[in-house]
């Protein structure tokens, strides 16, 4: 049975006066979602759909059918994708706003990526350094292969270490220079390579008056970027270890 948007849509009437809940979808780690604190299982082929609106937003059905399955023709895509929007509208009332084109999730779903995303637009999250702390050490998606999830992958995983620097910027402006440390070290566990990662530990340790720390942790990252990039510190980080005598 073939269901176009007007049936779908006369679902989420049906279903709305059911649909109060307050959604938390969590990408870090194993994909989950919850409604009002419960777990509530959902099978794969939903989890991409839902994935991919949360990560790419408002979208187009086109769009995510040729997203969501590459491999097939338009038809068969968007065949694909009225199977999952009717489970969804089924199963999970309230998830969507609508199921009109475009599709998007509804405004009562809180996800984890959009946490980091308010940090890295400068804007502080109703979880803030606490969230950015529990999700730091978890992969996007682990196990998803997709073309799609990789890039998103690369996208957030920037997000996260700039919010990291963000977080570890302003303890440092709160002279709470241990959290400092705490925050831009999970941000170069992220981005082992990313010197300003390391240019905040090292700043937070002389602040804090801890100059061998700060010496150690520079000698550490010279040593890996020469010997696995072949390229030392930059001069502005060799400078501020000189300039402060350590």
């Amino acid at each position: 049975m073939k269901l176009g948007p007007t049936h779908l849509g006369a679902m989420m009437v049906q279903w709305q006066g059911a649909a109060m809940g307050q959604w938390q979808l969590g990408l870090f780690g194993n994909w989950r979602l919850q409604r009002d604190g419960e777990e509530v299982p959902v099978s794969h082929r939903e989890q991409r759909l839902i994935a991919a609106l949360a990560l790419h937003g408002r979208s187009p059905r086109a769009f995510l059918a040729d997203l969501l399955w590459p491999d097939s023709t338009r038809s068969l895509a968007l065949e694909s994708l009225r199977v999952s929007l009717w489970s969804i509208v089924h199963n999970l009332p309230g998830l969507l706003a609508g199921t009109r084109d475009p599709l998007e999730l509804g405004s009562t779903v809180e996800v984890d990526v959009h946490e980091v995303e308010a940090w890295a637009a400068g804007c502080e999250g109703s979880q803030g350094y606490k969230a950015l702390v529990l999700q730091a050490p978890a992969e996007l998606l682990p196990g998803w292969h997709d073309d799609w999830v990789f890039a998103q992958r690369d996208r957030v995983g920037q997000l996260r270490v700039r919010a990291l620097e963000m977080v570890a910027e302003q303890f440092l402006r709160e002279e709470a220079y241990d959290r400092a440390v705490e925050a831009a070290s999970l941000a170069a566990a992220l981005d082992p390579f990313r010197e300003n990662a390391h240019r905040l530990i090292i700043h937070a340790h002389l602040l804090a008056g801890n100059r061998a720390s700060a010496a150690q942790s520079y000698r550490q990252f010279s040593a890996k970027v020469t010997r696995e990039l072949g390229v030392g510190p930059s001069a502005e980080l060799t400078e501020l270890i000189r300039r402060l005598g350590t």
